[in-house]
């Protein structure tokens, strides 16, 4: 999961910019059950909804704050479980990857003889030091991988009615910063208007 950390007021330091973020409708609806909504504490049982930059009850209670402002924007009601139509389920997570980084300059290349290239290319893996012994050589990009999933589920059923997933990868020293509100919207932007009551 994520696109999603932690910052001081309503801001995240998210994929904005600077990286790559996507937002995927994975089950789409026409219309909902209805306009009454509650919410449904999501346990964080993996390691990347478990890092402090997700996890902690300042940055829940933003980011549901946020897109509460989102769903009342699109004429949905947070009421009691009991008198809702649809349960409302989200679930953050954060984590830090290491990338390789691979070059592969072929063997007709000017830059091949610092590299010490071989008819067969330059390895990724093993150089010369500075007394021509083989050594291991290690070149990784820091990189951040975040999300946010949003569920609503009809409560009578519990079937999911609609899904969406917002996923996104930045370089940890390009991470740019993004509003929770701006996240709401976007992962919300697919969800159908709540249903006119009757």
């Amino acid at each position: 999961m994520f696109v999603l950390m932690l910052a001081a007021g309503m801001s995240a330091p998210l994929l904005a910019h600077e990286g790559h973020d996507q937002v995927t409708v994975e089950k789409s609806a026409v219309a909902l059950p209805g306009s009454r909504y509650a919410w449904v504490t999501s346990p964080a049982t993996t390691a990347a909804e478990q890092d402090e930059r997700v996890s902690t009850p300042q940055f829940r209670e933003k980011m549901q704050a946020a897109l509460d402002a989102e769903l009342k924007a699109k004429g949905y009601q947070l009421v009691g479980a009991s008198e809702a139509d649809v349960l409302i389920a989200y679930r953050a997570g954060v984590r830090d990857v290491q990338q390789p980084v691979v070059h592969d300059y072929g063997s007709a290349d000017t830059r091949q003889a610092s590299l010490e290239c071989t008819s067969d290319g330059c390895s990724q893996l093993v150089t010369r030091n500075g007394n021509g012994e083989p050594v291991l050589k290690v070149k990784s990009s820091d990189e951040i991988q975040a999300g946010l999933m949003v569920e609503v589920i009809d409560r009578t059923s519990l079937r999911v009615v609609w899904r969406a997933m917002d996923e996104g990868t930045a370089k940890a020293n390009r991470a740019s910063r993004v509003s929770l509100d701006r996240v709401a919207r976007e992962i919300l932007v697919e969800l159908p208007r709540a249903p006119a009551t009757p």
